[in-house]
């Protein structure tokens, strides 16, 4: 079980403020209203299997990760308009403060 990169991937409550994807995709957070000083999560060679709705601007919900043969499958269900989803499946995932 990924437990040392799922204690760091809690952005509950924390608000979207850019999505930038790439060959890392990047999502950066206002965490003004949530539990976590990290306000940067970077998805390594990102595969992005859905992306539904409004991202930026709306916040952290929920989300489950996986461990897949090569890194991890990423869940993540928004508040805001429509309840947007995104799923990656990427090699790794840091979370860091900048």
């Amino acid at each position: 079980m990924p437990g040392e990169i799922h204690s760091r991937v809690q952005f509950h409550d924390c608000t979207v403020t850019e999505l930038l994807t790439g060959e890392e995709a990047v999502i950066r957070f206002d965490t003004s209203g949530g539990f976590t000083n990290m306000n940067k999560l970077t998805l390594i060679a990102p595969e992005i299997i859905k992306r539904e709705g409004e991202i930026v601007g709306s916040y952290w919900l929920y989300q489950e990760l996986y461990r897949i043969d090569n890194g991890y499958e990423l869940h993540v269900l928004f508040y805001g308009e429509n309840m947007p989803e995104l799923i990656v499946r990427c090699e790794d995932i840091l979370a860091e403060e900048e």
